[in-house]
């Protein structure tokens, strides 16, 4: 993969995409809005709120690889239209095109379809997956055969063993604060069993990450917490979903806000990543944000 030439095919895309999430909302006047400018994208969505075509898609990424996905939600919709994922995660593109070696050891934790595990296989030496959801997972294995690639239809947490997962689309889970939002508030009700892994447990047997990307839904904590050892004595470049504020219950932002105080006490500085894809220190007791969540790095020297 050239990096650049990825970057600058990036660049060109994303203006499409930043009017489709300045639009998204409700009231009338967005939903014009949306007509006007973003006709491809709110048409599209129509025919896949009344059925009239299949959810299943394959997606083709912007640097030319092919994955199936579910279009649940807009991650999904927006990735199989222009080959690049909204705001958030595209800012993580540019800083992990601009980061990643061709000696890093890869950990994919939450991996979903893969989007991270396809960007990290072009570049990086191993990637590592872990998707409990076996519904999920089952598309993950047809999506990726090569043999730097390890998957894993495992929960990172800080137990080894047997525990209970939510399917809660693309927000399933398996901590149980988040499960009782989730019930409540979205009437989701079927629940599995899964395997989940310690972190420490499992480079016992392979190689030990050098960068990490985590967004398991309120699990960061006890992933940290069931890699301790791992995370005292190395520093992996870890790229993780913060909770901002209550949008997703009060408990979310609580084990949020411990997943970065954990990080912080083992020495680790919290960066944000500007629209460029570049890192900017910040102190997490004073940062301000208007967003309900946001991907920050963490880095140790």
């Amino acid at each position: 993969m050239d990096k650049k030439n990825i970057l600058h095919k990036i660049q060109e895309a994303e203006e499409q995409i930043k009017r489709i999430e300045k639009y998204i909302g409700p009231g009338i006047f967005r939903k014009i809005k949306r007509i006007i400018f973003s006709p491809r994208f709110y048409f599209f969505y129509l025919l896949l709120k009344f059925g009239l075509i299949n959810n299943m898609k394959k997606v083709k990424l912007i640097w030319g690889k092919e994955m199936c996905v579910n279009l649940d939600d807009i991650f999904n919709i927006i990735l199989y239209l222009y080959g690049i994922p909204p705001y958030i995660d595209l800012k993580s593109t540019k800083f992990c095109l601009k980061n990643f070696k061709k000696y890093d050891v890869f950990y994919d934790i939450g991996a979903n379809y893969g989007y991270y595990t396809a960007l990290a296989s072009e570049i990086c030496n191993e990637v590592h997956s872990f998707e409990p959801n076996p519904y999920i997972f089952n598309i993950l294995k047809e999506n990726f055969n090569k043999d730097n690639i390890y998957l894993n239809n495992l929960a990172v947490s800080d137990k080894k063993g047997e525990c209970s997962l939510l399917l809660a689309g693309a927000s399933s889970s398996i901590i149980d604060e988040v499960k009782l939002f989730l019930k409540t508030k979205s009437n989701f009700k079927n629940e599995i069993k899964c395997l989940s892994i310690k972190l420490d447990d499992y480079i016992k047997n392979n190689k030990p990450p050098t960068f990490i990307k985590m967004d398991i839904e309120g699990a960061e904590f006890f992933a940290i917490k069931g890699g301790l050892n791992f995370f005292k004595n190395h520093s992996p470049v870890i790229l993780m979903e913060v909770v901002l504020n209550e949008t997703f219950g009060k408990e979310r932002q609580k084990l949020s806000k411990e997943a970065v105080l954990m990080l912080l006490d083992l020495g680790f500085k919290m960066y944000r990543i500007t629209e460029s894809g570049n890192m900017k220190l910040i102190d997490f007791y004073t940062y301000k944000s208007n967003l309900d969540y946001d991907n920050f790095v963490f880095i140790k020297y």
